[in-house]
């Protein structure tokens, strides 16, 4: 039987085991995949408490990007100079204050309602209000130091805002605080309040912005929650920091705004449940909950803020009927169950026969693969079957067999070209194209005095003199060119003799011709240098014994001169003096003699003239 059909008869193994897996994973682990489904519907609780805090602090951060604005800054700044010079300022807020709620339009009253100021802020109104299809600032107005209003998008209830709530609690913040969901009468909308204090230049107090901020960015949020969801019974519940919903009708006297609030249960008090108290204690989770005879999954978050903006003490409550959110486990747990069930005894039976027939060769294979991969290439395999293992089997052991061979081979050439690298009388060093030391032989060590370790690894200048390989032509021009041949060098042995070298190198390329390595070979050329200098010498010193017998035969040119001079002298005093004649004779041979030493033949003949001499004697 061919190993095609084995495998095809114990593909469904691996199916099988999985199967059988997935059974017992499921009965046993039932509970962990229900936390997973609980913990998916967490993470998606988080991340809408974490978009609702994100949508809040986006408004945040455009009102606090409008609090630089320089027209607000000059209008409060004139505004408290103005103010800061009444003597009693409170009286004249009062009286303003007055005249505001009767609904008076004084002339100041008018000024305020219609500044440039005012007209900013409902140009900013309207802008966002036109951008996003929906009032997203009801109300927005500025009130100075004193708590008077200085600018406001229409007529609060009150012009005097120092003896509301929201203004000394303005007084007590740092930079800026948000309110919670209420009824602002000012707008008459259901609402939450952005209050950002202004400072000038000199970090000076100067007065605050409040902006009235619709809910609708909320109930988005919520909406969009639901509406993606894939469960139906998805029930979800925003509450205050008290426990309360704040999404309803709220007061029955607020009924006649007709708001459209999607939740229905707004201002219900639902604190008593026990993941709403977990919520508002900070603790995020999810809890099994009966409720009305139902099973509920409720997944319960609490607003953690978003960058500086800490949250409100905001919760949300999704409560999901378990038997939906489960279903799909129970519904899986079934079929796995049944599946199991009826392939366990095919199971059985293709394990036995898979692990005879294939898994055990394969085995046998693979553990002498393993044997051959620890560097046992001598390790033969012998496998009975007439297959494809046994077929690979065949031809693993001729691999192994024609590899033993060829890595002897190998190891043979690898031996004999480095015992010819080792013998080698002239040094010799291959270094990387970085021209770092990666070999050296015998000759080189012997020459230089360093031990292998020494040189291996370090860069080639720190054997030549002043650290360079190459005075005009660099490792560059060696790459480019591919060789360089008889160039003369001088190395640095370990301890600063400096040796002279006749220098070659080549270039060591792969078969893509990328360059491996250099091989650098140096000839000591010390006593041929040292030949060289002896016949410099001897040169030198056969030209200076020519200049001094060049010197001494001018000398005896003047000498001899100077003697035949005075011989001449000699002879005319001959005839007036005979007993001078043996001088004559004497300053002759000395002549004569002077004549010999540079080379002259004689010019006297002596013995004639003795004999004359002694004839002329009486």
């Amino acid at each position: 039987m061919k190993i095609k059909q084995k495998i095809g008869l114990g593909f469904g193994i691996p199916v099988f085991i999985i199967l059988v897996v997935a059974v017992i994973f499921t009965l046993v682990t039932k509970k962990t995949l229900q936390k997973e489904i609980a913990e998916s519907a967490l993470r998606l609780s988080n991340k809408t408490i974490r978009d609702i805090d994100k949508g809040i602090y986006y408004r945040l951060e455009q009102i606090q990007a409008y609090t630089g604005d320089i027209l607000m800054a000059n209008a409060l700044i004139a505004s408290n100079n103005e103010f800061d010079k009444i003597d009693n300022v409170q009286n004249y807020i009062n009286a303003i204050d007055m005249d505001w709620i009767n609904g008076k339009e004084t002339l100041f009253i008018n000024n305020i309602l219609n500044n440039e100021l005012s007209k900013e802020l409902s140009e900013i109104v309207k802008l966002y209000n036109e951008k996003y299809k929906y009032p997203v600032f009801s109300e927005i107005f500025v009130t100075n130091r004193y708590g008077g209003v200085v600018g406001s998008t229409g007529r609060t209830t009150d012009y005097r805002q120092d003896d509301e709530e929201w203004h000394q609690k303005t007084l007590e913040e740092t930079n800026f605080w948000v309110g919670g969901i209420q009824f602002d009468e000012s707008s008459s909308t259901i609402s939450m309040c952005i209050v950002v204090k202004i400072y000038d230049d000199l970090n000076n107090f100067i007065g605050a912005i409040k902006a009235v901020l619709n809910i609708e960015d909320v109930k988005n949020t919520i909406n969009l929650l639901q509406a993606d969801s894939q469960y139906k019974s998805m029930s979800p519940h925003l509450v205050n920091k008290n426990g309360y919903t704040i999404f309803s009708g709220i007061d029955p006297k607020h009924k006649k705004l007709k708001i459209n609030i999607r939740l229905e249960e707004f201002g219900e008090d639902i604190s008593s449940r026990k993941s709403v108290a977990q919520a508002i204690k900070g603790i995020d989770g999810y809890s099994i909950v009966k409720e009305n005879g139902k099973d509920l999954l409720s997944c319960f978050v609490h607003s953690k803020g978003f960058k500086d903006f800490k949250g409100i003490g905001w919760s949300l409550i999704v409560d999901y009927d378990a038997q939906e959110l489960f279903e799909s486990v129970t519904i899986l747990r079934n079929i796995i169950i049944v599946i199991s069930s009826i392939s366990f005894l095919i199971f059985i039976f293709l394990s036995v026969f898979v692990n005879r027939h294939i898994l055990a060769p394969l085995k046998k294979l693979t553990d002498i693969i393993v044997e051959f991969g620890q560097g046992k290439i001598d390790a033969t395999i012998e496998i009975g079957t007439k297959d494809e293992i046994g077929q690979l089997s065949v031809s693993f052991n001729k691999m192994a067999k024609d590899l033993q061979n060829s890595r002897n081979e190998l190891i043979s050439a690898k031996e004999y070209a480095e015992n010819i690298v080792l013998s080698m009388l002239d040094a010799l060093v291959i270094v990387t194209p970085e021209a770092i030391i990666q070999k050296v032989n015998l000759a080189t060590l012997s020459l230089l005095g360093y031990k292998e370790s020494e040189l291996i690894g370090k860069p080639i200048n720190m054997i030549f003199e002043q650290n360079r390989l190459f005075k005009t032509e660099g490792i560059d021009d060696l790459i480019q060119k591919g060789f360089i041949s008889g160039t003369e060098r001088t190395y640095l042995t370990k301890d600063g003799k400096k040796i002279p070298v006749i220098f070659s190198g080549a270039a060591l390329r792969n078969k893509q011709g990328e360059i491996e390595g250099l091989v650098c070979i140096a000839k000591d050329i010390s006593e041929i240098k040292r030949a060289e200098n002896a016949i410099k010498e001897t040169a030198e010193a056969q030209r200076k014994k020519a200049l001094e017998l060049e010197h001494l035969n001018i000398e005896l040119r003047n000498a001899y001169g100077k003697l035949e001079t005075k011989t001449e002298h000699l002879e005319r005093f001959h005839n007036l003096t005979i007993g001078r004649e043996f001088d004559m004779i004497k300053l002759k041979e000395e002549v004569n003699a002077l004549l010999q030493r540079i080379g002259q033949p004689k010019k006297y003949k002596i013995m004639d003239e003795i004999k004359k001499l002694k004839k002329d004697q009486p």
